[in-house]
């Protein structure tokens, strides 16, 4: 039996590297962080008897040697491109397309889902009788279907959102599709790795959220910042090997205030953050649950802000043009927050909607935050 072993050198090979790979990971400091995904990585978890009871610990565990192995990120990108070399094309709810673009997978659409999330939105715009303007950002699969995959089965979740909607006259909706597929003539208004808009698609549509306010675009006090070596959250979750980077790009917009939790920032952008692969989390400082947004503008009063980090170029092009812009994102925002009273409090006189149409379809915490207060 030995002498069979010892005949087979690539068993032998595959015996030597786990042997390696095991010392390295007793002898080497525990990483907290991965660059290549850009997501902080499992710590060994505390063992407690409930836990070990319920199998979660082991969960856990596997995680954490999973995640703290030897040359992870290298093994993700051989697995990647061995998938590229086969002609996959999704990878871990991302989809590779061509001309270096990657898309989210969406074509897993529940109708139910869809009903639910704008029948929250409708219900919670009734209660509060303000004006109410929603924005449904499109996709970038939408934007770009020539770049899809070969016989890829596009599903459009704009499409369901948009038609659930005009079931509601209490939400005045605003479709931004058709201007952003006529900026893209010209520039690109949505990242290759990121699901987000860029600095040229923002500004599309902040023009035309504006001109459906009845404001006037401004063009001054808004420079364009473009920083490159930015891969965002698709790439995070799919780091294709030899993916070019994308170009961050951004506005920096004079005298605006940003406040959150009562603590006045020295800008609108995590300086910091800026250091890290998916820069966009620098952008009004990676999504805190609750912000403020301060002008000296006399053209509006104060609005209330229902966004996701697709709204996060366009809000201070926007705040230009009101006193204060009261900022919230659900999925940061803490549970029991009440709404309702907060509206009343800072006498919100009108309220702003503004999704990704992916993120929209998935938080859960609109569904929580949106409902009536019980109080």
């Amino acid at each position: 039996m030995m002498k069979r072993m010892f005949g087979a050198p690539l068993f032998i090979l595959i015996m030597l590297m786990m042997l390696v790979l095991a010392v390295f990971s007793l002898i080497l400091p525990d990483k907290t962080m991965s660059q290549l995904e850009n997501r902080p990585l499992s710590a060994f978890p505390e063992p407690s008897l409930g836990q070990i009871a319920t199998g979660r610990w082991m969960d856990q565990a596997e995680d954490y040697v999973d995640e703290q192995l030897p040359l992870h990120d290298t093994f993700i990108q051989i697995n990647l491109f061995k998938e590229r070399v086969l002609q996959k094309t999704e990878s871990h709810g991302v989809v590779r397309g061509k001309v270096e673009r990657l898309f989210g997978d969406s074509r897993q659409i529940n109708p139910a889902e869809v009903e639910k999330a704008v029948s929250a939105v409708a219900q919670f715009a009734q209660r509060q009788g303000l004006p109410f303007a929603f924005i449904m950002v499109p996709p970038s699969s939408l934007m770009y279907p020539e770049a899809l995959p070969a016989f890829y089965p596009l599903a459009d979740p704009l499409a369901m959102v948009e038609q659930e909607v005009q079931r509601y006259p209490e939400i005045d909706y605003l479709p931004v599709k058709n201007a952003l597929l006529l900026e893209n003539q010209s520039q690109m208004t949505h990242y290759r790795t990121d699901h987000h808009l860029t600095a040229a698609g923002a500004k599309t549509v902040y023009q035309e959220l504006v001109k459906h306010l009845g404001l006037t675009a401004r063009a001054d006090d808004a420079e364009l910042i473009e920083l490159d070596g930015f891969t965002g959250s698709y790439y995070a979750r799919a780091p294709y090997p030899f993916m070019k980077a994308d170009t961050l790009s951004y506005f920096d917009v004079s005298d605006i205030t940003l406040e959150i939790e009562g603590m006045q920032k020295p800008g609108l952008i995590d300086t910091a953050l800026l250091d890290s692969p998916n820069k966009y989390h620098a952008l009004l400082y990676n999504n805190p649950g609750l912000m403020t947004l301060s002008s000296k503008s006399n053209e509006r009063g104060s609005a209330l802000v229902i966004k996701d980090s697709n709204a996060n170029v366009i809000l201070p092009l926007l705040a230009r043009h009101y006193q204060r812009l009261h900022v919230v994102d659900f999925r940061y925002l803490k549970l029991g927050f009440d709404l309702d009273a907060y509206i009343k409090k800072e006498g919100i006189e009108e309220v702003l909607c503004i999704y990704g149409t992916d993120v929209f379809l998935t938080d859960r915490n609109l569904l929580l935050h949106l409902a009536p207060s019980k109080n």
